[in-house]
């Protein structure tokens, strides 16, 4: 899917938009993006990063400061 632009804190920023079905098993993605799937929408914000643990759950996790990365 294309990216979107959505408005965080002011600005319209690019994020990219994915389904959780695509995401494997240790998939680790950074901030902004929509995760989506049929029982829930989870906006994963810049400095943060989701990973899919060995139990399919989403984890998120507040990244260090020199490592904070943009992915659209």
């Amino acid at each position: 899917m294309e990216p979107q632009f959505i408005r965080v804190h002011g600005y319209h920023q690019p994020v990219a938009v994915l389904a959780r079905e695509c995401l494997a098993l240790g998939d680790v993605r950074h901030g902004p993006l929509i995760l989506y799937d049929a029982d829930a929408t989870i906006f994963v914000s810049g400095g943060w990063q989701c990973e899919i643990d060995g139990f399919g759950n989403i984890r998120l996790q507040k990244q260090a400061d020199g490592d904070a990365r943009h992915e659209t």
